[in-house]
């Protein structure tokens, strides 16, 4: 059967644009999602033929959060089925404008279960970033809450899509770190 010429053009036509009128920015709606493309005038860390600049986005609101210092890390794969806690590239600055991190580079595909990208509270080269993962079979738990009392000072929370906090940074490594996870109801 055939369908009349304008009847198609106005179906096609109303395809078309709503595709193209869903995200008009391009922009992700998780902080992990890779953006292969570099920009100009960001930093780049790493080396190797793959490489991503990711946008920070608030983990209960998911609004991009413009001019916020970030810390991007990002993993090798496990070893003998165990995770390797030391980043093979890691990255620290302020997003631009537009939510955009630094541009990183890796040997492998960067994945979202190789990376982490929060937001990093204070200043100083010793930090931490609590994250909560389900014992039973290791997967993170995302918006979860947590309060976070770091260096005697309160913060409260919500982990992002991987089960990350933010990343508590400070000059001192004899500050204490203390985390805890609830549920609201």
């Amino acid at each position: 059967m055939r369908v009349p010429s304008a009847i198609s053009y106005f179906l096609l036509t109303g395809l078309i644009v709503g595709c193209a009128s869903s995200n008009t920015n391009n922009v992700p709606s998780s902080s992990y999602a890779c953006q292969s493309a570099q920009v100009s005038g960001l930093p780049v860390a790493g080396q190797g033929v793959y490489g991503c600049h990711f946008y920070l986005h608030h983990p209960k609101t998911h609004q991009i959060l413009a001019n916020t210092t970030y810390y991007l890390a990002i993993y090798p794969a496990p070893a003998n089925g165990r995770a390797n806690p030391a980043p093979i590239v890691n990255l620290e600055g302020v997003t631009d404008a537009q939510g955009r991190s630094g541009y990183v580079r890796a040997a492998f595909p960067i994945t979202p279960d190789r990376t982490q990208f929060v937001e990093r509270i204070g200043s100083g080269s010793y930090g931490r970033s609590p994250r909560l993962i389900r014992p039973t079979d290791g997967l993170p738990i995302p918006g979860m809450n947590y309060e976070v009392t770091w260096c005697g000072k309160p913060y409260a929370g919500i982990t992002d899509e991987l089960g990350n906090g933010v990343m508590f940074s400070t000059t001192s490594d004899a500050c204490h770190v203390k985390v805890y996870f609830f549920a609201k109801r």
